[in-house]
């Protein structure tokens, strides 16, 4: 059996977390300690995954004024030690849309601003994000992670050939290889108007992120899809989620 520990900073707004989490996995099992990177850390002996928590309303004051692509940047740096360690992002509270609207009560930033972000750290930065709707989910979030380093170890962490198991919609690649297909067609279709078949013909189009962040938005307005243009509207909201940071 492995030992695995949770770590959380010993700041107020992590106190509940570490009570809670003391509750479900064992108070001899979490720790309290200041750590460079991250506010909660679950470790074994050979891997552990640094997870920055940060509430909807506060991930959203970070984005607004910058100071999340600092701390983004500090993720992607790494830790000192010579342990293998993962970064992900713990989001909790609404997730943000795709609409204009102004995020949350102070509308520092708009849904499209912060949900672009959220996307931009995952598929540019490599950084996973977590997302529960609320402090309950949050800590089934916390627990789960336990569990499943405390099954596996490090190899939770291992690459899986995508042949392995069913691909997007149930079906298994033909050639058994990695589809990035797949995964941009997955991207795509979290844009609101942008359906399976119209993401798999803009992926035909433009088979990469490199790709869209370069595109022309009349490029992406003049495909269609039963004889059907998918129009400038629907072409500039999927530049905006690949092209606000270029």
């Amino acid at each position: 059996m492995r030992y695995v520990t949770i770590t959380v900073v010993p700041d107020a707004a992590e106190t509940w977390i570490a009570d809670e989490m003391g509750s479900r996995v064992g108070k001899s099992n979490v720790v309290r300690l200041p750590m460079p990177v991250g506010d909660i850390a679950i470790e074994c002996a050979d891997v552990k995954i640094e997870l920055e928590r940060k509430r909807s309303e506060d991930l959203a004051a970070s984005i607004s004024t910058g100071h999340w692509e600092a701390q983004r940047e500090r993720l992607c740096s790494g830790p000192d030690d010579a342990k293998q360690t993962h970064f992900a992002l713990l989001g909790h509270g609404p997730m943000p849309d795709m609409s204009n609207r102004p995020f949350g009560k102070h509308g520092k930033i708009t849904n499209k601003a912060m949900r672009s972000s959220i996307m931009r750290t995952q598929y540019a930065h490599n950084i996973p994000v977590f997302w529960a709707s609320g402090d309950f989910e949050l800590l089934e979030v916390v627990g789960h992670l336990h569990g499943q380093m405390l099954k596996h170890g490090a190899t939770m962490f291992s690459p899986k050939p995508v042949g392995q198991y069913a691909a997007m919609g149930g079906k298994l690649p033909r050639d058994g290889r990695n589809d990035p297909k797949a995964t941009l067609v997955a991207m795509l279709t979290l844009i609101n108007g942008v359906s399976r078949a119209r993401a798999t013909i803009i992926a035909d189009a433009m088979p990469s992120v490199h790709a869209l962040v370069g595109a022309d938005v009349k490029q992406i307005a003049e495909l269609e899809l039963k004889g059907r243009k998918f129009g400038l509207p629907l072409a500039k909201r999927v530049l905006d989620v690949f092209q606000t940071h270029k």
